[in-house]
């Protein structure tokens, strides 16, 4: 995780436009509405705490049309809610 943040094309990425950037499928807002990610969509990656950055990776994930999607440990970082 903490590669994806330090990345140079990512880091300095604003979260919003980066998950409308890479919505294939068109659900981008579903993303953002389930994940919680309205405060954070004007960000920087690069200023996510790491639950922030958890929920951005995994929408990231969610939004990309593949046909395989793996998820080690989603949950890590993230609060109880």
């Amino acid at each position: 995780m903490d590669s994806v943040a330090k990345a140079k094309n990512v880091a300095t990425a604003i979260v919003g436009k980066r998950l409308a950037a890479l919505d294939a499928k068109g659900i981008k807002e579903d993303a953002i509405r389930y994940l919680d990610l309205e405060s954070i969509l004007e960000r920087q990656v690069q200023h996510l705490s790491g639950g922030e950055l958890q929920r951005f990776i995994i929408g990231l994930t969610c939004v990309q049309k593949v046909d395989i999607y793996m998820f080690d440990e989603p949950s890590s970082y993230l609060d109880v809610k």
